[in-house]
Parts: structure tokens; C-alpha cells; sequence
């Protein structure tokens, strides 16, 4: 049951997700249904007692971006992506840095090839590993998370 803290079954379930969405790897997803499918009876009949697992859910089942930016952490023109890809309240996201240590590339197929290289910073938004072409500016990227 889901009370001031959440239940071990909440948690894990939305953590198997967003590897699923880091890393495209369907074992993750697969074993987070197994979890909505044991605790199915608790989310019809009392679905209060399980508010954090049907959050879960709702990352499941409706489209979640994937937002992979690219640049300098500390930089202006970074900062301002990131500031816009954290505003609003868009919960069916993961965010994901391509830095210029390339230090997630063999982790997520997300950020592989996309480190700036000490260029201008540029983000993409993805939906299912399809990436649209990169932005650079705040108000295109708000613009194609809110789409």
C-alpha cells in the first residue's frame, strides 16, 4: 500500500520503466507489468491505497518523451535547455545528459553520438528512441514537449 511513503512495489515499478525508456531494453517494462498485474485487484477496487503505482501506470500507458541534452552543464546556453525541459508539469519524461565525457554512451541508446563536443548545446525530444531534430533554444524545445 502506498501511504506517506511509498511501497516498495510503487517504486519499482516506475524505476523498471524509466530504465525501459533510458535503456529501450523490454525486459525492464516487461517486468513492470508483472508487478501492475499482481497488484491489479488493489488498483480497481481501492485505488487510493495505491496512488503511487497507478502514477506508474500512467507513465506506462500514455506517451512518455525522452529528452537528451547535450552541452556543458554550467553554461548559459545549456542551462536554459535544461531549465525548459524541467518546466511545466510533464511527468511522462526522462531526461537524459549526452556530456562530453560520454559517460552514458553504452547505457542508453539515447545520448549516443549526441555530446556537443564543446559546441552550442542542443536538445532532442523522443518518443520511443525516435528523436525529432535537435533545438537549440528554450522556446522550441517548450514548444515540442507541449505538442
Amino acid at each position: 500500500m502506498d501511504g506517506a511513503t511509498p511501497s516498495s512495489n510503487s517504486v519499482s515499478a516506475m524505476n523498471l520503466l524509466r530504465l525501459h525508456a533510458f535503456t529501450g531494453e523490454r525486459k525492464y517494462r516487461e517486468k513492470a507489468a508483472a508487478i501492475f498485474s499482481r497488484l491489479s485487484l488493489y488498483a480497481t477496487r481501492a485505488p487510493s491505497a495505491v496512488s503511487r503505482l497507478l502514477c506508474a501506470l500512467d507513465f506506462a500507458t500514455a506517451a512518455s518523451r525522452e529528452v537528451v541534452l547535450a552541452g556543458e552543464m554550467g553554461r548559459s546556453d545549456f542551462e536554459a535547455l535544461r531549465n525548459a525541459a524541467f518546466e511545466g508539469a510533464l511527468w511522462n519524461r526522462v531526461i537524459a545528459h549526452a556530456d562530453e565525457a560520454r559517460s552514458l554512451e553504452g547505457l542508453s541508446p539515447l545520448v549516443e553520438g549526441r555530446a556537443t563536443d564543446g559546441g552550442a548545446a542542443r536538445a532532442w525530444v523522443c518518443e520511443d528512441f525516435a528523436c525529432r531534430v535537435p533545438v537549440t533554444e528554450p522556446s522550441e524545445l517548450a514548444a515540442a514537449l507541449h505538442v
